[in-house]
């Protein structure tokens, strides 16, 4: 779930900090969110699979390849893991060859503001947890836009700010007072944690959002909020015309 924080230094940086957290990245996730990040990425590889049979699927800022290996219930042909943290695909790697994977998940080192792939390459673009770190929101937006075939889908996971006042209190609890102290006596390097809280509260989430995504040429941008809103579901199409 903390994915790139790319607003926060430049990305040679970022990488570094989750170099040194890769190895401890996948039980924090799950003692952060109590779980409940499994079923968000369920829920979004459904929207997925109510949308369309990808053959071709690019999984940005995969991390340790969690959410790729959940797309591979979808049975593509092909899936591209790509981040810009090489100890964290690293450990991705591992877990898709224990897997038996390898075959059909593919792992790149690489950014969203430059996607080393050509024009209408893929079916799929998905994005879980990271798109609110990009350096360049835009450009990025418009990088995935280019790599999407016609017709085909953007799918992005991400958090969101809970409406109801009082859930939205204790959450924020949590989320900036007990995750970063978690993060700092499991993995050693509080840093990678502490940004998180101010990295969702900045990112422009909801109707922002899909108007960005609206600007940059998407169409049919539609958001699901999980969970009271701590997390939401964005789809788009990219125009048939394009």
């Amino acid at each position: 779930m903390v994915a790139e924080p790319t607003s926060y230094g430049d990305e040679k940086e970022v990488a570094g900090m989750f170099d040194k957290i890769a190895q401890r990245y996948d039980l924090l996730n799950g003692i952060i969110s109590l779980g409940i990040d499994r079923y968000w990425r369920r829920a979004a590889v459904k929207s997925v699979k109510r949308a369309c049979s990808p053959r071709s699927i690019l999984d940005l800022a995969a991390g340790t390849c969690d959410f790729s290996l959940e797309l591979a219930s979808l049975k593509p042909e092909e899936i591209v893991a790509m981040d810009i943290s090489p100890a964290m695909l690293a450990a991705g790697r591992e877990k898709i060859m224990k897997r038996g994977m390898e075959s059909i998940i593919e792992v790149v080192n690489g950014s969203a503001a430059g996607i080393p792939f050509r024009d209408n390459r893929f079916d799929v673009v998905a994005v879980a947890f990271g798109v609110r770190n990009f350096s360049d929101l835009k450009g990025s937006i418009r990088e995935m836009l280019r790599v999407l075939r016609p017709g085909g889908l953007l799918l992005v996971l991400e958090f969101s700010e809970i409406e109801n006042r009082m859930a939205r209190f204790f959450f924020n609890i949590w989320f900036r007072y007990i995750v970063p102290l978690v993060g700092r006596l499991i993995s050693g390097h509080g840093d990678a944690y502490s940004f998180l809280p101010d990295s969702v509260a900045l990112f422009p989430s909801g109707d922002q959002f899909i108007r960005s995504l609206s600007e940059a040429g998407f169409s049919d941008c539609k958001a699901r909020r999980l969970t009271m809103g701590v997390a939401t579901i964005y789809t788009a199409h990219k125009f048939t015309t394009q």
